[in-house]
């Protein structure tokens, strides 16, 4: 639609304006009002500006808790793995032949006696099923650890992936 001027000849309308606001805040400072009507939504306007502050600021609040916890829980599974191992180490000797059957062994096949070798060689003492269950349970506990340390470095890395995206 054209505007017929008497003394300028015709003129294309202007779009309508929003009314100016006086930046007498902070947030009107930082975040200065769209000037056209109809823009309020367009990819530059204010709304989405204020929306990406906002959304880092809280996803830094969170990624910082979530680093927190998972600093704890990987500190954790490092000292409980280092605490089962050193049980792990005392319990695994149960599950080994006695070096008294490895001596007797050497023994025999020094005098050269097959009778005592045979016999020593067939009587290979099984472990016990309550040694067998205990180790099973500190190995199974052991390799749960390990999986939540390497889960917490997944995490970890995952973080820090996002925070340097955002």
């Amino acid at each position: 639609m054209l505007i017929c001027l008497p003394d300028k000849g015709y003129k294309a309308p202007e779009p309508p304006r929003l009314p100016i606001e006086e930046p007498n805040t902070d947030f009107k400072r930082k975040y200065p009002a769209d000037t056209e009507l109809g823009e309020e939504l367009a990819d530059n306007a204010r709304v989405w500006k204020v929306y990406r502050d906002e959304a880092m600021q809280h996803d830094d609040g969170l990624l910082d808790g979530w680093n927190n916890t998972i600093d704890i829980l990987l500190t954790f599974a490092g000292l409980f793995s280092a605490a089962v191992t050193a049980f792990v180490v005392e319990s695994y000797q149960f599950l080994q032949p006695g070096t008294l059957d490895l001596g007797a062994a050497l023994y025999a096949l020094a005098v050269n006696d097959t009778a005592m070798l045979h016999a020593i060689a067939t009587s290979s003492p099984q472990p016990s099923s309550p040694a067998r269950w205990i180790n099973g349970l500190w190995f199974t506990s052991l390799f749960f650890s390990l999986v939540a340390a390497f889960l917490c470095i997944l995490v970890k890395q995952w973080l820090d992936e996002y925070k340097a995206r955002t």
